[in-house]
């Protein structure tokens, strides 16, 4: 690890869409509310995961870019490819009062998560951090608990129309 980098903007990138959102939109913060958990035994998960989004941040900004060349190339494809597919699936999601199958929904019933995830191991191969992977992995698990919460949801909002779309679309892949 070396000085401050700008790895931690690239990390940032990823979930600014849903910052700005939960920052300057009514609709989207009722939107967001009604199809994640309010439980209370699964608010400490939430939490939990708010601060791995910070600490994938910080830890992206202490570790210098790698030299290699072959690490750059990949990681950035994977970065750029999978930031595409984020930014399309919060367009999808705000654009549509209904349930989405379309791009990219046709492909991942959670194109934001899983290829927001994708993103930050795109950073962590270009910047060489173990770490890094490691947190998203293990922020991916946490994350699937709220994904299940949020299928329930979806499932009792668009019945028989979600279970074809479930039986069609992997919930990641």
């Amino acid at each position: 690890m070396t000085e401050v980098n700008g790895a931690g903007i690239l990390v940032l990138l990823v979930y600014l869409p849903i910052l700005l959102l939960a920052i300057t939109s009514k609709y989207f913060r009722n939107k967001f509310c009604k199809n994640h958990s309010v439980k209370l035994n699964h608010k400490a998960v939430e939490i939990l995961i708010g601060i791995l989004y910070f600490s994938m941040i910080i830890i992206a900004l202490y570790f210098s870019f790698s030299t290699k060349d072959f690490l750059m190339i990949f990681g950035s494809i994977i970065y750029l490819t999978s930031l595409f597919i984020v930014y399309l699936g919060y367009y999808s999601y705000f654009k549509h009062k209904e349930l989405i199958t379309k791009f990219p929904f046709n492909f991942s019933r959670n194109p934001t998560y899983f290829y927001g995830y994708l993103s930050v191991i795109g950073v962590a191969i270009m910047i060489e951090s173990i770490l890094l992977i490691l947190i998203v992995v293990f922020q991916m698990i946490l994350v699937h608990q709220t994904i299940l919460i949020e299928e329930k949801y979806m499932q009792k909002k668009y019945g028989k129309r979600y279970s074809k779309y479930k039986k069609r679309v992997g919930r990641y892949i």
